[in-house]
């Protein structure tokens, strides 16, 4: 074959090659840029129900927690209060801290079956606090749409400012002689004399 020939079978074979690779390039790219938009895209997410805003600042206060959380009694679910004996540290660790009028968050959680209850008490000043309640629907073969969400569903009730008990109410409760004085000493419906819906409050003002 004269060389002349043989160099533009070269060039045209080059040619080829290099046409082909770019074809490709464009067709990987198109189909990383589909991927990409889908998994952007991805599924809408499920709604597991975020506090609203009014409870995120009051829980955003600088307000230690004082005491180990305790059990939510006041359900119908039975707590760890015994016949026999006295209060859970946590539980004693509470009444005090009620009774002395402190400022503090205390914080609550129990619940039967699918449902659990967390309940927050913000204790702003002697005689009044901050009451929010967040009511999770964990995930059950009854309620497989609640296992689109890890940590359970939420419901919340509104931010209520509350009055307190008196600190001597408390003080007599640490004293409660028999099980069913201790379960209503620590039934949170029995801390409060009253709530209405109200604005984030971190400290008395």
């Amino acid at each position: 074959m004269p060389l002349a020939r043989r160099l533009r079978v070269v060039l045209l074979v080059g040619i080829l090659a290099s046409a082909s690779a770019s074809a490709s390039a464009c067709v990987d790219e198109e189909e990383g840029g589909a991927s990409a938009a889908s998994a952007a895209s991805g599924e809408e997410a499920p709604d597991c129900g975020a506090a609203p805003d009014a409870i995120i600042h009051q829980r955003a206060c600088p307000l230690a927690l004082v005491c180990p959380t305790v059990f939510r009694y006041g359900l119908g679910c039975p707590g760890p209060i015994a016949a026999e004996g006295d209060y859970e540290p946590g539980e004693r660790c509470v009444l005090d801290q009620l009774a002395s009028g402190a400022p503090g968050w205390i914080l609550a959680e129990g619940g039967c079956g699918g449902e659990y209850e967390r309940l927050s008490l913000h204790v702003v000043a002697t005689g009044e606090a901050m009451l929010s309640v967040e009511l999770v629907e964990r995930c059950t073969a009854a309620d497989p749409e609640a296992c689109e969400c890890p940590q359970g569903r939420s419901e919340w009730s509104s931010l209520d400012a509350c009055g307190l008990r008196s600190p001597a109410y408390f003080a007599a409760c640490l004293g409660a002689a028999t099980q069913a004085e201790r379960v209503a000493c620590m039934t949170p419906e029995n801390w409060i004399t009253g709530c209405t819906a109200a604005a984030p409050r971190c400290t008395e003002s």
